[in-house]
């Protein structure tokens, strides 16, 4: 706080007896031993006399940390082969959170820094800047508590497979004249 840490003392205690008689302190590092919420006291008291002091009492709260799904790579098919298609974010952004919760803001940006700031989302329908594989951070917001969670996912545009249309004769060789032969010329 803004109080000299030379002329005042602070420490954390279970209860209000073990606060007002400096007994007991809770090291800095403590971990709540209830879940959720926990009610400490604080004890700040004065270097030079320590008959002068303060206690209050106070809640420790213990939010959950949204939980995001790991995103496998999105694929879609080129449907002119240029390496660019169009993607629903929204789409993505079920995926990531699982069903549908109101608590839970999803954004998708291209950069970590976006992401981690917040700032220049993605619109819902993304055509992909970077050809072919693009790499994309989602963040997860639970908006009660404004804990945060961020997964990356690529976006792929696969090629779409060319058909080569052909014809051949072959010989019907298999002893019987009915037009069908074993086995096919054909492969892959």
């Amino acid at each position: 706080g803004s109080q000299d840490a030379t002329l005042f003392s602070v420490s954390y205690h279970l209860n209000s007896a073990d606060a007002t008689a400096a007994n007991n302190p809770l090291p800095l590092s403590y971990y709540n031993t209830s879940a959720f919420n926990q009610t400490l006291f604080v004890r700040i008291e004065n270097n030079t006399n320590t008959d002068c002091f303060a206690t209050q009492e106070f809640e420790v709260l213990v939010n959950t940390t949204p939980t995001a799904s790991t995103v496998a790579d999105i694929p879609i098919c080129d449907d002119n082969n240029d390496g660019f298609a169009s993607f629903s974010m929204a789409a993505i952004s079920g995926e990531i959170v699982g069903q549908i919760n109101p608590s839970l803001l999803v954004t998708h940006h291209l950069s970590q820094n976006d992401a981690t700031a917040g700032v220049n989302p993605l619109p819902n329908t993304f055509i992909n800047t970077v050809a072919n594989t693009q790499v994309v951070f989602a963040k997860v917001i639970n908006i009660t508590n404004n804990l945060t969670q961020i997964v990356t996912y690529n976006l792929i545009v696969n090629a779409r497979p060319a058909v080569i249309t052909f014809s051949t004769n072959i010989c019907d060789n298999d002893g019987t004249p009915n037009g069908i032969t074993t086995p096919s010329p054909l492969s892959s």
